[in-house]
């Protein structure tokens, strides 16, 4: 079923409530993002008291494979998936996998229960973030109604701008009452741990400076004080700087292991 960024807002919201009260055991519902690992370092739905399965892909055709480990199987058999991705078309396919997968009672899902619903964020993070996007808790009576935006972070798109310029601006729990309880930024600098969320250091990504492993290429996240330190990807050797590998001290070849699965809750 595919929801729009009002019913998939309310209706996570009240999960997330039911699960505040202890009316569950274990979480009935969990989230997906069918993105690649580069993307959700910058941005994702972090909703309060309900756990995100992470597949850390490099790329979307490893996705099956990674819904096929035992951490996806048993994150969400019999649970209530709510999947999304950056503009809604990769979750037509995940959740044709998705069910595949566990109607074959075989690999992970091996006798697991099958999803009890799966649901579909129309219009992806693009369309929500329309909606939601830099939402500011209400404060008024007038404003009673209003709902806090579930998305922390950037939108990455694959253009020339990297990243959307619409931001989510997610609360950090189902009772947070100021701007400072929220969550704008999820990216952290591999080096230092420093919040960092721009692949390109300023630079437009039309200019090819962005940041990348020296061994594998993939995209890596390097603060503005780091960066000159590091040698990314096809730059020239320097001395006194080191090579930037995406493991920090060596290469782990990251989203091309289907076990870097990962739940998380927030």
């Amino acid at each position: 079923k595919h929801l729009s960024p009002e019913e998939w807002n309310n209706k996570l919201l009240e999960l997330a409530q039911k699960e505040e009260e202890g009316s569950f055991e274990e979480s009935e519902a969990v989230l997906l993002d069918t993105r690649n690992i580069y993307e959700t370092r910058v941005g994702h739905f972090a909703v309060p008291q309900l756990p995100t399965l992470f597949p850390n892909t490099r790329k979307f055709s490893s996705l099956p494979l990674a819904l096929n480990t035992e951490e996806a199987a048993e994150a969400l058999a019999g649970k209530q998936v709510f999947m999304y991705c950056t503009g809604g078309v990769r979750c037509e396919r995940a959740g044709t996998y998705l069910r595949a997968l566990s109607d074959s009672n075989s690999g992970a899902w091996q006798g697991k229960e099958k999803p009890k619903a799966i649901f579909q964020l129309k219009g992806g993070i693009q369309k929500y973030l329309e909606t939601y996007g830099e939402q500011v808790e209400p404060k008024s009576d007038d404003d009673a109604d209003a709902k806090p935006c579930l998305y922390r972070g950037k939108n990455f798109v694959f253009d020339q701008r990297r990243t959307d310029p619409v931001i989510g601006n997610g609360i950090t729990s189902k009772t947070a009452s100021d701007s400072s309880e929220r969550v704008s930024s999820v990216g952290q600098c591999i080096i230092c741990s420093k919040t960092h969320d721009d692949y390109d250091n300023g630079f437009s990504p039309c200019d090819e400076k962005e940041a990348r492993c020296c061994r594998c290429r993939v995209l890596v996240l390097v603060c503005n004080d780091c960066r000159p330190n590091v040698r990314s990807c096809g730059e020239p050797e320097t001395e006194n700087v080191t090579d930037l590998l995406c493991g920090r001290t060596t290469c782990i070849d990251e989203g091309n292991i289907a076990e870097n699965v990962e739940t998380v809750r927030f």
